[in-house]
């Protein structure tokens, strides 16, 4: 891990980190109309507000 690499480290890359995921998971396992339960407590709690907010197509 390098310095440059700090950029990435931020709640913007994890919620495109996690809706890629989903979306890879959906179309690897040929999920349609599929919603996922995202939830979390304290961090990963905000990041599962967030990505409801950012991503409702993809979160129940």
């Amino acid at each position: 891990m390098s310095v440059d690499n700090l950029q990435f480290l931020n709640s913007e890359q994890a919620l495109a980190d996690l809706a890629a995921f989903v979306e890879a998971m959906n179309v690897k396992f040929k999920l349609t109309d599929c919603k996922w339960i995202c939830f979390g407590g304290s961090y990963s709690g905000s990041l599962s507000a967030w990505f409801r907010l950012k991503f409702p197509h993809l979160v129940a």
